[in-house]
């Protein structure tokens, strides 16, 4: 929910790498829900803008928080999300709760096949 595209697949990388054969990975990102909440992010209107922006065009919008370069809000679309733990690693996803952790972050589960 606070990273870049590329941070969240290095992250997904090293989550993969240090899962035991059939470990189970769990995490949350802003998806569709966080839309409507994203004035009360911290972010400004133009950043607020880059994101949306980016996630209507990629599937994955990100915007630093005001002051900061290592840390913003990020929106990602399901389709998105699949294809970068794809790209982490050969794991397959056996849990999705949509907006499943406090009515807001959209929560997958993933099994490692290493």
């Amino acid at each position: 929910t606070h990273i870049d595209e590329g941070a969240t697949i290095r992250l997904l990388k090293l989550f993969y790498r240090h899962l035991a054969p059939g470990g189970f990975c769990i995490f949350t990102t802003h998806g569709n829900q966080a839309i409507e909440r994203m004035p009360v992010f911290g972010l400004g209107a133009v950043e607020q803008n880059q994101v949306l922006s980016q996630f209507r065009q990629s599937g994955y919008g990100y915007a630093s928080y005001p002051g900061r370069i290592d840390m913003g809000i990020s929106l990602v679309s399901r389709e998105k999300m699949i294809a970068i733990t794809h790209a982490a690693g050969p794991w397959a996803e056996t849990a999705f709760i949509d907006h499943g952790w406090d009515n807001l972050q959209d929560v997958y589960g993933f099994v490692s096949r290493n």
